[in-house]
């Protein structure tokens, strides 16, 4: 499977744009596979290898961007309106975020940040389809409520830690920019 998802991330970000990604691949399927294989590590054990379930889907969500911008008619022009369930992506896109927490590797802390930066740029280009958004809601809804269920608050738990972090090394990198520059 981590070979599968290298050829196809280097298809999709390197292979034809317009013409063949539509009667080459069937994106509808794909996507449905990632979705469903994403949040489970029962299925794909290996953390790294669902890592890299994020940015497939982000290149597939960029692609989609630039085809309804170009309007060009393919089938990858609408995927996330009519193939992807909302109320299955946006929790397992939420459960790959926690789980990339504990990666495992000796520099796990680090390792984390590339598949969670292709997560928050989902939620970012989903946000703008109301029905993903009407599904985000819905989830931190249900999932507050739920009293069993603590998988949204650690989601928004790990999400702020991060946000805090980069936070602080921009901050840190700009007094040095800061000091570099007053020096010259």
């Amino acid at each position: 499977v981590d070979s599968l998802a290298d050829i196809l991330l280097l298809y999709l970000r390197h292979g034809p744009r317009f013409q063949c990604i539509s009667h080459d691949l069937d994106v509808k399927n794909l996507i449905t596979m990632l979705v469903h294989f994403m949040p489970s590590s029962s299925f794909i054990t290996n953390p790294y290898v669902r890592s890299k379930f994020p940015e497939i889907l982000y290149v597939i969500a960029m692609i989609e961007k630039e085809v309804n911008r170009a309007g060009i008619r393919s089938m990858i022009g609408d995927v996330f309106n009519s193939a992807v369930n909302p109320t299955k992506l946006i929790p397992a896109l939420m459960m790959l975020y926690v789980d990339m927490e504990y990666l495992g590797g000796h520099n796990q802390f680090y390792d984390k940040f590339n598949p969670r930066y292709y997560i928050a740029e989902l939620f970012n280009y989903l946000w703008d389809h109301p029905q993903y958004k009407a599904a985000f809601k819905q989830e931190a809804t249900e999932k507050l409520k739920d009293r069993t269920s603590d998988h949204f608050v650690k989601f928004f738990n790990y999400l702020l830690n991060d946000a805090n972090f980069l936070l602080e090394e921009s901050l840190t990198c700009l007094k040095e920019i800061n000091e570099y520059e007053s020096l010259q």
